[in-house]
């Protein structure tokens, strides 16, 4: 390449591109006083209610929060103590018999209660007597599929002390056929 060229290149990448026309924006618009208060005022109204709301929520979590340990507590205290919910029926029953007898209610009244705890006692009963007997048959049941497993297991192993292992046949190529013939 000549000088001339390389300088013309050069002359070509110093001039600068065309400058961008720049398009005209259009003035902001000024708000009126009016404008800015009312603004103001939706402004003022969304952060009190967004803090009721905040406080809302955060009253409900602290309310579930409560619940959540007032029912560990009674978890605690049913295992602890060993009581049922029925028991706790029950005992609320004999108050209510022992209050109407205090008050010298109607006698069919008392009765019916009394029968009403004896059948109470009567239901926790069977329901007490259903749930040992259910434990119970889970526990055989397991117990008999272990001893099917461990009897399935120990046959297996049977079979396979029993089991020999099978001989290959011995196999010749042709030409090794060919050549034995001869031996025997």
């Amino acid at each position: 390449m000549s000088e001339e060229t390389i300088f013309k290149m050069d002359e070509e990448l110093k001039q600068e591109p065309e400058p961008k026309k720049k398009t005209k924006t259009k003035p902001k618009r000024e708000m009126t006083e009016e404008r800015k208060a009312q603004l103001r005022e939706q402004l003022k109204r969304g952060r009190e209610t967004a803090l009721k709301n905040r406080q809302k929520k955060a009253l409900l979590k602290k309310i579930d929060k409560e619940e959540e340990e007032k029912e560990k507590d009674e978890k605690i205290a049913k295992r602890v103590l060993k009581k049922d919910t029925r028991d706790e029926e029950i005992e609320s029953l004999k108050n209510e018999i022992s209050s109407l007898k205090q008050s010298r209610g109607n006698n069919e009244k008392v009765d019916k209660l009394q029968e009403n705890v004896l059948l109470m006692g009567k239901v926790v009963d069977t329901l007490v007597e259903d749930n040992r007997n259910y434990k119970k048959r889970k526990e055989e049941k397991r117990k008999k599929r272990e001893e099917q497993q461990i009897s399935l297991d120990q046959q297996q192993n049977d079979v396979m002390e029993k089991e020999q292992p099978v001989k290959q046949p011995v196999v010749f190529s042709r030409d090794m056929r060919n050549r034995l013939k001869g031996f025997m």
